[in-house]
This record gives structure tokens, sequence and C-alpha cells, in this order.
């Protein structure tokens, strides 16, 4: 007979929508795995073909956006890193 196990792991995932004038321009996905909060996964990707014109226009505001939402889940992860394991 065969052994069945559960292997589980805990994270947090954070996710933003970067808009301009209320069009998605860019998703970011962060990912912290809350055992080993060092653990992280960053990605972003535009939300269309149409927004990458858009975003080419307003960089410098989408840039300052993306950097304050990754500050956010750096901030996350330091916390994690100081009380150890989320329960």
């Amino acid at each position: 007979m065969n052994i069945v196990t559960n292997e589980e792991k805990k994270s947090i995932v954070m996710r933003n929508c970067i808009k301009v004038d209320d069009v998605p321009i860019k998703y970011q996905e962060i990912t912290i795995n809350s055992e080993d909060p060092n653990t992280t996964n960053f990605s972003s990707f535009f939300a269309s073909d149409e927004a990458k014109t858009i975003y080419k226009t307003n960089r410098t505001a989408i840039r300052e956006a993306e950097a304050a939402f990754e500050d956010k889940a750096y901030l996350v992860q330091e916390s994690l890193a100081t009380i150890g394991e989320v329960k």
C-alpha cells in the first residue's frame, strides 16, 4: 500500500493593480514564504498591449507606485522575520 502524506506550506501573497485614469496598466504579485521570509518571489506584468503604451507616458509615476508596493512587501517580510513563522 502507498503512503499518502501532506506537505503544507504557508505564504503571504500581496497583489497590486496600478491604474492610470482607472485603466489597469500593470499588475504586481509578491509571495512571501512565511516559514522562511527570506524566500520571496516578485512578479509583474502588463495588463494589455494598450497598457504598455500608457506606461511609456506615465512610467515615472508608475515606477514610484511599483516601488511603494515593494516597500510595503519588504515591511511585511521584515516583520515576519522578526516574529517568526505565521501561525
